[in-house]
């Protein structure tokens, strides 16, 4: 996929997910239901935002900060995963999997996010079209993004 591709992905999830574009979408009483669920925290470098293993309560959406999403390796190692940035979601995965979470998000900057409970979130995707639709967007590329790095690995493991 191309970069611009992947920037246009980014930019319709970001129209969709924002105040304004729910604000517009939902009726008054769903809105005020997200509205009042809605909370604003903020995270130092070195915080851990979710664990591995913790049952996720909800999505945590990027609005200023990188967070590094990692995974315990053979011998207790990190292993990197990926970086988040700005207007990135992160935890939605495993709670739309219904799992625990797989990986650790912790801070590599100061962060400022907004989280959104799993029934609210989950309600959302229900209700809202457009956001549902770039949802798919958002994890289409991502399932691509995966396969790509698996064809990679593979790749160098044979030579």
């Amino acid at each position: 996929m191309s970069l611009e591709q992947q920037l246009v992905i980014e930019e319709n999830f970001s129209k969709a997910f924002n105040k304004e574009s729910l604000r517009e979408s939902l009726n008054p009483e769903d809105f005020e239901v997200y509205s009042n669920a809605l909370k604003v925290l903020e995270f130092s470098k070195g915080d851990v935002v979710f664990d591995d293993g913790e049952s996720p309560k909800g999505v945590y959406f990027i609005e200023k900060g990188t967070a590094k999403l990692s995974k315990s390796g053979v011998y207790g190692k990190d292993q990197i995963l990926r970086f988040c940035k700005d207007n990135d979601l992160i935890g939605y995965r495993s709670l739309l999997c219904g799992e625990n979470f797989q990986a650790k998000a912790e801070a590599m900057t100061p962060m400022k996010v907004h989280f959104l409970p799993s029934d609210v979130f989950l309600k959302l995707l229900e209700i809202d079209p457009k956001l549902s639709y770039a949802m798919l967007q958002k994890i289409a590329y991502e399932l691509g993004e995966s396969a790509n790095t698996v064809t990679f690995l593979l790749y160098n493991f044979i030579k």
